[in-house]
């Protein structure tokens, strides 16, 4: 995939202020965190899928003051 943000570990590093620093520095509109447990499927470069667990979409509203919103895909399985 090309121009995309992936932030590994995302809730159990408490990473998310790290992943809208590059997201604000690469200027990024949307990125994905993907939790411990989770997989994320990607293919042709869209979102398939979650499986085991949480993937986060986090779209950024205003890099200025890193305002963003969190869209959460949970596994059904």
């Amino acid at each position: 995939m090309q121009d995309c943000v992936i932030g590994v570990h995302l809730s159990e590093w408490d990473a998310l202020p790290h992943v809208l620093e590059a997201m604000a520095i690469t200027r990024t509109a949307t990125v994905w965190g993907i939790d411990e447990d989770a997989c994320a499927l990607f293919e042709d470069g869209r979102f398939g899928g979650a499986f085991s667990g949480t993937v986060h979409e986090i779209s950024m509203i205003d890099f200025a003051a890193l305002a963003h919103q969190i869209t959460e895909h949970v596994s059904s399985s």
